[in-house]
């Protein structure tokens, strides 16, 4: 595997490229940045439809230890 960039020319409608400037410059990276970053967190969702049964039974028991700790914060914060 090779640690070289690809680089290429990526054609957008102005509005899209409008709106992606501006979600860049909200969180502070590149344009380049913004569009890798959220390419990546759409390519990581789909992977995440193909996890086995075990992993997605383990990320749900995750979510809801979770969903007990908030739970438990917001009874303890309503009581001081």
């Amino acid at each position: 595997m090779t640690n070289a960039l690809d680089t290429f020319v990526l054609r957008l409608p102005e509005d899209l490229h409008l709106r992606l400037r501006r979600a860049a410059e909200m969180n502070r990276r590149s344009l380049n940045s913004e569009i890798v970053a959220r390419m990546e967190r759409a390519l990581t969702s789909m992977s995440a439809g193909e996890l086995d049964d075990g992993s997605k039974f383990a990320l749900i028991r995750k979510v809801i230890v979770l969903e007990n700790t908030l739970e438990q914060i917001k009874m303890n914060a309503a009581s001081d």
